[in-house]
């Protein structure tokens, strides 16, 4: 049980890291992306236990059918949503990697409890690893949507996200001991950074997070101010005129 609260931990810790770069987002918006999150996760398990049946070996699911299955549950309802976000590209990246950390906790929960013996192992390893990856992918998939209409980059978003975790699940499979939690945390790390980064070139300026209506009045009063402007200008002339 400690392994799974500290793994949770630390995932938190990473969550109040990222949301330091984000304005505007609120209690509900974090808590309906990490239970989709975990939710997919649920779907992708059933779907893929559905596969072991049939004759498909976990080593292929592993490799080809987990990353595309699960990165586009994870980005589902971010095709549809997408618009809520279309002046917010900070609040689409962090949404996206709210969701990926849901469904990486849920994933990691299930293989502490599958494996006791390696429990602290799995828990340390994966928080700072293939969590945010998870994050980062459905991220990158979340930003390219809303900042572009482009089939062609939004279909590019998601074969990158796809193909990121299908090349960190075949290094587990041919990596192995030190090396191979080496490489994972490197990897993991460089994903949450290179999302601080993005979420600090794309920072929205402060008024932009107001509401549509007080983004409206903020309009109006500029407008009141550059009439006034005018009017004293005028006058001034006619007082100076010779």
């Amino acid at each position: 049980m400690l392994p799974i609260i500290v793994n949770a931990i630390i995932s938190i810790l990473a969550l109040t890291f990222i949301r330091t770069f984000v304005s505007g987002q609120s209690l509900r918006l974090v808590t309906l992306s990490i239970l989709w999150g975990a939710f997919s996760f649920t779907l992708a398990l059933i779907i893929h236990d559905t596969l072991l049946t049939t004759g498909f070996s976990r080593s292929s699911i592993q490799l080809y059918s987990a990353p595309v299955l699960e990165e586009l549950l994870k980005a589902l309802p971010l095709f549809f949503l997408y618009r809520r976000f279309h002046d917010r590209p900070q609040l689409a990246l962090f949404v996206g990697f709210v969701i990926g950390l849901g469904f990486a906790v849920t994933e990691s929960t299930l293989y502490i409890l599958a494996n006791p013996a390696a429990s602290w192992a799995t828990g340390l390893v994966r928080s700072i690893s293939i969590h945010f990856i998870h994050g980062f992918g459905t991220a990158l998939v979340s930003f390219v949507w809303v900042r572009t209409n482009a089939n062609l980059s939004r279909f590019a978003a998601i074969s990158a996200a796809i193909l990121i975790h299908a090349i960190f699940n075949a290094l587990t499979v041919v990596l192995h001991g030190s090396f191979l939690v080496f490489v994972a945390a490197n990897l993991g790390i460089a994903s949450i950074l290179l999302l601080a980064f993005l979420l600090q070139r794309y920072a929205v300026p402060s008024f932009l997070n107001f509401s549509a209506a007080r983004r409206a009045r903020l309009a109006e009063l500029r407008e009141h101010e550059n009439r006034n402007a005018h009017r004293y200008n005028k006058v001034g002339d006619l007082l100076y005129m010779d």
